[in-house]
């Protein structure tokens, strides 16, 4: 009887030390996720306000992008604003919080696991991928949505993507 609890105890401390590795998505599903980008090809996409430079220039972010190997994300692809497109400082103020008019550098606004604002306009761009700059026409007006952060797990890696609501 002694032995049978042995050898049930060390089956049972055996099964619980094994650790499950999350097998993350399925191709398709990553896909849909993150849809591939073909070079030359015109998307438009929601891209939300990253960082803001006193004298009125941004730096917007999408929420999903890939380029055309789901292996090799592109990381840094961001669409660069000044003029017409820029958003109104106040409107950056009420989105995160901020004073854009006492600004004196650049403002960086962290995507957040734990949910907030964000602000986000529709822009149609043509995807250059050798680079990481797109050239974009905003198409809708700027909105203020909430938003996650959230981790997916493809090939052993993890990719970002900022979902809103």
């Amino acid at each position: 009887m002694k032995y049978l609890f042995c050898v049930l105890l060390a089956l049972s401390l055996a099964a619980c030390g094994k650790e499950t590795e999350d097998p993350g998505l399925s191709r398709e599903e990553f896909l849909d996720l993150f849809p591939l980008h073909e070079h030359g090809e015109v998307y438009v996409e929601p891209f939300y306000v990253r960082f803001y430079y006193p004298g009125g220039n941004c730096l917007l972010f999408p929420t999903d992008i890939l380029g055309e190997s789901p292996a090799a994300p592109v990381q840094y692809m961001f669409l660069h604003l000044d003029g017409s497109d820029v958003p109104p400082a106040e409107l950056i103020d009420r989105a995160y919080g901020v004073d854009c008019a006492a600004a004196t550098t650049a403002l960086s606004f962290l995507p957040d696991a734990a949910g907030g604002n964000y602000l986000v306009a529709d822009f149609r761009y043509r995807y250059a991928a050798e680079q990481g700059t797109q050239i974009g026409e905003r198409v809708g007006e700027w909105r203020i949505v909430w938003g996650v952060q959230r981790q997916y797990r493809y090939n052993g890696k993890l990719y970002p993507r900022v979902e809103f609501q």
